[in-house]
């Protein structure tokens, strides 16, 4: 019984079909190649031409399983035979092999026929086939020169030494047709992936380095702080300093003339800081170098420094070198720099650990004027710690509003009516007790919580102004004056803001001044002159506040859509020691007369500052004398009975005064 196979027959393999070229000046050679090739191909005349023969060599499976198949193509000479080659290239059909008889009267050789196959086609298999023993194949191809490309076959031959020649032959010619799409695909993986490593490491190198200066930047600052580092604490003998520093009112320069002017003198710094130090190498463990970290902002990495006399005799060399003036396009720039360093400690583990410390000495250099240089010390790393914890907790206490606000009255000067309070914001710390404004409010300006105080600030004191307005008729025309900050009038919606605490409260603008510092438009005086005028048409008072201190208050002054300028304290406590003060407060007064603008005198402390201030004619004032900053609480008290008792003091003081 037969049993019928489950197994599937294995798919059949398409033959890879290659072209032969014979070249002979006998058809009886061709129709051995032929036959031999193409058993069941019909006969083509040798000859013919190239179409013809194309037509009639039908390509025939071999009668083995190489998966090979030839198609004979037949020419009588060389010369015919280069034709077809050149035509075939043409049409992108190229032959795998030609097989050349040696001798061809009339025409070309064999060798001489090889030549010119090869001019054509260097990669063409070509097989000779010669009778004569007087041709050894050392000599042909000697005179051909291409041993890899040519066979020599001895005539007579079997047929099946043809199939196996051309076989062969196909076979090499398509093993090294796909070792050449080998190697050329790996070179240009190879070519793509030296591209491709060439760019990413110019990208890595400008990832090291400022765009606009060419300095190193803080990436590379931070590679080469840490070899410093790592090996100052593994033997201590080569020690190092950190440089922070920054250009003086660079801000001022910026807005004035303009950034691209700014860049260019940030370029200039630049240059002349790369002159202090080595040229940075990438590669080095042991360089000194200058980098910038954005902005105005540089560092300085001194290596093989000891001590501060070392960092000074640098610091002092920047300083001469930026004491002429830095020429940038059309301008003659003078800059001063601020400097922060600190030398290389053992308890300095990371980068940050050094620029944090240098950062301090910098940050207190800027405190104590321009053109400063601090060195980080045991102090300055106290006060740092101090301010980070202040930063800390005052940022909580804003957000759960545990500031208070005090409320200090603003007397007239002539008959001692309250005209209003100014809202002063209070810190009452749970372990250090009060905390001055005068070191809590830079901090939250510097930390970018100024405007969240301020505005909470604004909302309480107007919610407290109207419920004093509700508990006596005759306060409606107390005035509430509450501090503005830079930040706030950067601040796109705090006109909006303004105007509804105004109307959640139900207060007239006319009710609130709010105080601005000089150093509030200074910067961009055409900003703070559209927001003033915008609070005015709400109908908001605006108070120069801290009047004389600034470089630039009269000229700006016809400007701003001003209600009152406030005298500075420190000009009320030199009035009776200076005469020169008291010509200035006098001027003061006469020129906000002139303009119709009140005058607020602040930081009446002494008898004798109130009576001169009368005299001048200073129409009202604030300070200890008169009343200290009090609670909400204790203000109505003052409302009901303080008023008659403060006339009747200030006009003692006019009696006593006048006599």
């Amino acid at each position: 019984m037969q049993v019928r196979s489950n197994t599937p027959s294995p798919p059949r393999r398409e033959a890879q079909v290659h072209r032969v070229l014979v070249i002979d000046d006998e058809a009886s050679f061709h129709d051995v190649c032929r036959s031999t090739l193409c058993p069941n191909a019909p006969g083509t005349n040798p000859g013919g031409s190239d179409e013809a023969a194309a037509a009639a060599a039908s390509p025939i499976r071999s009668n083995g399983d190489t998966g090979i198949a030839f198609t004979v193509q037949s020419a009588t000479s060389g010369q015919q035979g280069l034709e077809m080659l050149r035509s075939a290239f043409v049409r992108d059909e190229p032959y795998s092999v030609a097989i050349v008889d040696m001798r061809m009267p009339g025409g070309w050789d064999g060798v001489e026929t090889a030549k010119r196959l090869w001019q054509v086609d260097p990669e063409l298999e070509i097989v000779i086939a010669s009778e004569c023993a007087s041709q050894p194949w050392t000599r042909v191809s000697q005179e051909l020169g291409r041993p890899s490309k040519l066979l020599l076959l001895r005539k007579p031959f079997e047929p099946a030494e043809v199939w196996q020649v051309a076989r062969s032959l196909v076979q090499k010619r398509s093993s090294e047709s796909t070792a050449r799409s080998t190697m050329m695909a790996l070179e240009s993986a190879n070519q793509r992936l030296r591209h491709e490593m060439e760019a990413r490491k110019n990208a890595e190198g400008k990832l090291l380095f400022d765009p606009l200066t060419g300095l190193p930047n803080r990436v590379l600052l931070h590679n080469q702080l840490t070899a410093c580092i790592d090996r100052f604490r593994r033997d201590g003998d080569r020690g190092y300093a950190v440089v922070f520093l920054d250009l003086d009112r660079f801000k001022e320069i910026n807005d004035s003339l303009g950034h691209d002017t700014g860049d260019a003198l940030l370029v200039e710094v630049s240059r002349l800081l790369s002159k202090m130090v080595r040229t940075v190498d990438t590669t080095a463990r042991d360089c000194d170098l200058a980098a910038r970290l954005g902005g105005d902002e540089f560092v300085l990495l001194l290596d093989g420094l000891h001590t501060a006399d070392d960092v000074r005799k640098v610091t002092s060399r920047i300083t001469t070198a930026l004491h002429e003036p830095i020429q940038v396009a059309d301008q003659s720039i003078r800059v001063e720099v601020s400097m922060g360093f600190a030398l290389g400690a053992l308890d300095h583990h990371t980068p940050d650990d050094v620029l944090r410390d240098a950062d301090a000495a910098l940050y207190h250099a800027k405190k104590l004027g321009r053109g400063i240089v601090c060195e980080f010390n045991e102090s300055i790393r106290e006060k740092v710690l101090t301010r980070r914890r202040l930063s800390k907790e005052l940022r909580e206490a804003v957000a759960h509003h545990r500031i208070s606000i005090a409320y200090q009255p603003v007397f007239s000067l002539d008959d001692g009516d309250i005209e209003g309070f100014e809202a002063l914001a209070r810190w009452m710390h749970p372990e250090l007790g009060a905390i001055s404004p005068s070191l809590f409010i830079p901090i939250a300006e510097e930390e970018a919580i100024i405007s969240d105080l301020g505005m909470w600030v604004l909302r309480e004191a107007c919610g407290q102004l109207r419920r004093w307005q509700q508990l006596k008729p005759e306060c409606a025309d107390l005035t509430m004056s509450v501090n503005v900050s830079h930040s706030q009038m950067l601040d796109t919606r705090f006109v909006s803001s303004v105007a509804q605490v105004l109307e959640e409260f139900g207060i007239a603008g006319n009710r609130l001044a709010l105080e601005i510092t000089e150093s509030v438009f200074v910067d961009n005086i055409e900003h703070t002159a559209r927001v003033l005028h915008e609070l005015r048409r709400l109908g908001v008072r605006i108070h120069l506040d801290d009047f004389g201190t600034g470089f630039s208050s009269l000229s700006m002054f016809h400007r701003l859509p001003i209600d009152a300028v406030k005298i500075d304290r420190s000009f009320i406590a030199d009035m009776r020691i200076d005469g020169q003060v008291a010509n200035i407060v006098q001027a003061i007064q006469i020129m906000a007369s002139n303009r119709h603008l009140k005058v607020i005198a602040e930081g009446i402390e002494s008898t004798d500052q109130l009576l001169q201030l009368q005299s001048l004619g200073c129409p009202c004032g604030q300070g200890f004398l008169l009343a200290m900053p009090m609670d909400a609480d204790e203000v109505p008290t003052l409302l009901m009975h303080g008023a008659s008792s403060r006339l009747s003091f200030v006009q003692s003081l006019k009696m006593r005064n006048a006599g």
